[in-house]
């Protein structure tokens, strides 16, 4: 991870000594140099954002040209406090991989529409690890969402919600073909969802509810837990270089931003710099 850093310019010389300007032979400081040195001890310091620790040795981040990649991990502080970190996981990762066999056994169902447009034979994971014990709201992971060079949106989203919807499909499609006469399946495209027979469709179902009983769908305040987010990846590349990454901790309306620094690091500035979070720029305390 490469991370370039603004460090402010050491503060001028003291000012030479007044006796200096009284040697024979040395003419006395100038109306427009007394001015100039006037303005000088007015002028604030180039770098608008404040210092986070000794103002003799500080160091200030370079978000604008902060170098991003899918293979950093990233960190977050939310508006309502809470905080957690961000990693892209293959799906063979334990945290992803009963997950990963819930998907594959869903789309190896048939293609006929029964879960709508859930079904993907390929998926990327995220893994949350998320710290809510300073927050004041729960925490649902609803999505992130990583912005390439380009601005091209990749959303991954609470995973639970993945599962839900799409069984919520398949029992609407199941109970719907379920009383049709099987000899008309064939006469509308709604139908054929019988080629699932119901046994085939229960196996799938409980595999589903062990996966959502071992996600987690909202983290509240003075609780720690990991998160899983997915994203239907099939016919889709996800770019390696990334410009920004965005995160809906509570919800869609309360939006962090993550970064690939080290949490301390970022906690310091966040502290200094609340305009983070736009209008007001107020991180609960």
């Amino acid at each position: 991870m490469k991370i370039k850093l603004y460090v402010p310019l050491a503060i001028a010389a003291l000012a030479l000594s007044a006796c200096g300007g009284d040697a024979p032979g040395q003419a006395g400081p100038s109306p427009t140099a007394l001015a100039n040195e006037e303005n000088d001890q007015e002028t604030p310091s180039a770098d608008p954002r404040p210092a986070t620790s000794d103002q003799s040795n500080t160091e200030f981040f370079d978000f604008e040209n902060l170098e991003m990649t899918t293979e950093d991990d990233f960190v977050f502080i939310s508006s309502m406090g809470a905080k957690g970190t961000l990693e892209l996981v293959s799906s063979d990762d334990p945290r992803v991989a009963d997950l990963e066999h819930y998907f594959i056994e869903r789309a190896a169902l048939d293609g006929t529409g029964l879960f709508g447009n859930e079904i993907s034979k390929d998926w990327q994971y995220l893994v949350a690890e998320v710290d809510n014990l300073e927050g004041v709201d729960d925490v649902d992971m609803a999505s992130v969402t990583l912005f390439d060079t380009d601005m091209t949106a990749f959303t991954f989203t609470n995973a639970y919600w993945h599962v839900e919807d799409s069984m919520l499909l398949g029992h609407i499609g199941m109970g719907l073909a379920a009383g049709v006469d099987p000899e008309s399946k064939n006469t509308s495209e709604a139908y054929k969802n019988l080629e699932v027979s119901p046994e085939e469709f229960e196996k799938v179902q409980e595999l589903a509810i062990e996966v959502q009983d071992a996600l987690t769908i909202s983290i509240g305040p003075e609780e720690q837990a990991t998160s899983v987010l997915a994203m239907p990846a099939e016919d889709l590349v996800l770019s390696y270089e990334l410009e920004l990454v965005e995160v809906a901790a509570h919800g869609d309306f309360d939006q962090a931003l993550a970064y690939n620094l080290p949490m301390d690091e970022y906690e310091k500035w966040l502290a200094d710099y609340p305009n983070e979070y736009g209008q007001d720029g107020d991180v609960y305390q």
